[in-house]
């Protein structure tokens, strides 16, 4: 899909620098690399959120798979 941004002159000449020092393909890689690593730091951030707001109560739930089946080698491999 093509859309239009609106950048200023130095924006534009940061991605063309960008473009001429990285060996990215074209301004519209840049952006896609810029989107993906936006993306990446907000499922950091969320994930970062939950794993504050961990309950250790609510670990417990978990405690019903510990009788799976599955057990542990010796060497600590599954």
């Amino acid at each position: 899909m093509k859309i239009s941004v609106h950048l200023s002159p130095k924006e534009v000449a940061f991605i063309d620098r960008y473009v001429a020092t990285q060996g990215e393909p074209s301004r519209s890689a840049v952006v896609r690399r810029a989107l993906v690593r936006f993306r990446e730091e907000e499922l950091q951030r969320a994930y970062s959120e939950l794993w504050a707001n961990w309950d250790e109560e609510e670990n417990t739930i978990w405690d019903v798979t510990l009788a799976d089946g599955l057990e542990e080698e010796p060497d600590g491999a599954w």
